[in-house]
């Protein structure tokens, strides 16, 4: 239990840190960010996976409906295709 918190906040922060860089145009870092919760998704345990998918990408993905920089970085593949079921599960 104190573990998946401990995943969700570390996705949550790198998606906060990923949310600034985007706002300060620094790209590469952005996609640093991607590459490591695109890792963790390959990798991760189950609850790391949950950890990117229910804390990193949501937060990210509710900050790219918001900000018209956001939507002009292509998420990488598995991200990507995280990305498509949510929005296909909330019905957007």
């Amino acid at each position: 239990m104190m573990r998946n918190r401990n995943n969700y906040r570390r996705m949550n922060h790198l998606a906060e840190l990923t949310k600034q860089y985007v706002l300060k145009g620094n790209f590469k870092r952005v996609n640093d960010c991607f590459a490591i919760a695109e890792h963790q998704l390959r990798t991760g345990s189950s609850e790391m996976k949950n950890a990117v998918v229910n804390g990193f990408l949501f937060s990210y993905s509710c900050f790219m409906e918001m900000n018209r920089a956001a939507l002009n970085i292509p998420l990488p593949e598995l991200l990507e295709k995280e990305y498509v079921k949510q929005v296909n599960a909330f019905g957007v």
